[in-house]
C-alpha cells in the first residue's frame, strides 16, 4: 500500500502532466490587435487613457485640457495658432511646430508632442464630432 504522501504527490504529477498536455495542444485565444487599439471616435479621454494623441486639428479647449500642463489659456493659444502648427510641423519636428504658441518652450513641446498629434486629418468620426457641437434649442 502507498501511503497518502505518495499518493498525494503521483496524484498532483499526473494533473500537473494532463495541464501541460493540455496548453500544449490547445493554445489559449489571442486577443485580436483591434481590440488594443482605440476606435478612431473615441473620446479625448479615452485616446489620452489608452495612450494614443488627440489630432490638434479637431481638438477643442475641453479636449486640450485634459493633457496634464496644459491650462486654458495655453489650449486657446494652440487653438488660435492651429493651423500655423500643423503647417510648420510638415516641414520640421513636431517640438519646433508646437513652440509656435506663445507660451511653449522646448521643454513643454516635448511634453505635448506625446500628447498631440499634428496630422492635417481629423480621425474622429462624424458621430463623435456631432457630439461635440453645440445642440440647437427646440422651440
Amino acid at each position: 500500500m502507498l501511503s497518502r504522501t505518495a499518493t498525494l504527490c503521483s496524484l498532483i504529477i499526473v494533473v500537473s502532466a494532463l495541464r501541460l498536455a493540455l496548453n500544449l495542444f490547445i493554445p489559449l485565444p489571442r486577443v485580436p490587435e483591434a481590440w488594443l487599439t482605440p476606435a478612431f471616435d473615441a473620446d479625448a479621454e479615452t485616446l489620452l487613457a489608452s495612450g494614443s494623441r488627440i489630432a490638434l486639428a479637431c481638438a477643442d479647449i475641453s479636449d486640450l485640457e485634459l493633457i496634464s500642463g496644459v491650462s486654458d489659456t495655453l489650449a486657446h493659444e494652440l487653438l488660435r495658432k492651429r493651423a500655423e502648427i500643423i503647417a510648420h510641423a510638415r516641414h520640421t519636428s513636431a517640438t519646433e511646430a508646437l513652440q509656435l504658441a506663445r507660451g511653449v518652450g522646448t521643454h513643454k513641446a516635448k511634453l505635448l508632442s506625446r500628447f498631440i498629434s499634428l496630422e492635417d486629418g481629423c480621425y474622429q468620426s462624424e458621430q463623435y464630432l456631432a457630439h461635440k457641437r453645440p445642440r440647437e434649442r427646440r422651440e
